[in-house]
């Protein structure tokens, strides 16, 4: 009887969790007059930012969009996960330019987002696309890359340390980086050709926890994870739009099998005001299969009446 009770419990908390969350589509068309794929997109001052190429636009609600810059001052892209909030600025670390042929290894930053100042033409780490960087114990972090599973960190942009050579994870681009709990997680992502569905942890950089070597959600590409509500969440990726969410990474429970957006990969996702926003991405391999709609997440306790 008792682990009958167990059983009935643990199902309805499952079932409870996954309903709490709902999506919304804010747009049909965010208004560009182009479509992107690549879009890093951070919350900074009350709004939300997306950077895709050379141009950069805010949104204070995901509906009315304002074109920030179309010249910051670099060269070629700012590939995905490569811009973050840190010390009360934006800041751009790496990209490529040439379809990829050249890499960079620059730094930059803006205090408004509209006026940027490079801070090195080349940082301690090496030229390198699919790396990913996050703000962490009062540094900015930038690990792996095409090839590479190096850790690095500084605490201005310009002074770089080499926290690890190789970390324990195998070396992989197009990961997710997210901080929860007072660590790192490091997800997913592709070695090689091979889709990874692992997860690791880290408390400092250095040492790194395989919390499970293949996350329930499986092998995907290019799947999109963030930081929502206190929870780790994946979702989407190549011919997906199904969403999970962890408490502790290793754990793993499916919010929704159908999310509502048409299924993409690469999508990027920030939260303001409470709400998870999601925007861009890629449905097929088509030139022109950019979805331009977008769409946000809320927890029922925060949803608008």
């Amino acid at each position: 009887m008792r682990h009958h009770l167990t059983v009935i419990l643990a199902m309805l908390a499952t079932s409870l969790s996954a309903a709490d969350y709902s999506w919304v589509k804010a747009k049909d068309d965010y208004g560009w007059g182009y479509t992107a794929y690549v879009l890093n997109l951070v919350a900074f001052h009350d709004r939300i930012w997306t950077f895709e190429g050379n141009v950069i636009h805010s949104s204070p609600n995901g509906r009315d969009w304002t074109i920030e810059t179309r010249n910051p001052g670099w060269t070629g892209e700012v590939a995905q996960g490569n811009v973050l909030v840190f010390h009360s600025k934006l800041w751009t670390l790496g990209g490529h330019s040439d379809d990829g042929k050249r890499l960079r290894n620059d730094v930059w930053s803006s205090e408004a987002g509209n006026n940027w100042q490079q801070v090195t033409a080349s940082a301690g780490w090496s030229p390198r696309r699919g790396h990913a960087t996050v703000a962490f114990r009062g540094k900015m972090w930038v690990l792996g890359g095409d090839g590479l599973n190096d850790v690095w960190s500084s605490p201005d942009g310009v002074r770089w340390t080499r926290v690890a050579e190789h970390a324990a994870w195998p070396a992989r681009n197009r990961h997710r980086l997210l901080v929860s709990n007072d660590s790192l997680w490091l997800i997913s992502g592709l070695a090689g050709e091979r889709q990874l569905c692992d997860v690791w942890s880290s408390t400092d950089g250095a040492t790194w926890v395989e919390v499970t070597g293949c996350a329930q959600w499986g092998r995907r590409f290019a799947p999109s994870a963030v930081v929502y509500d206190g929870k780790l969440w994946v979702m989407g990726g190549f011919q997906k739009n199904d969403v999970w969410f962890s408490e502790d990474g290793h754990r793993w429970r499916r919010a929704t099998d159908n999310a509502g957006w048409f299924p993409r990969g690469g999508t990027s996702l920030a939260e303001l005001n409470g709400k998870l926003w999601l925007l861009g991405g890629k449905t097929g391999i088509s030139s022109n299969s950019n979805p331009q709609d977008i769409w946000y997440m809320t927890a029922a306790t925060r949803a608008a009446p």
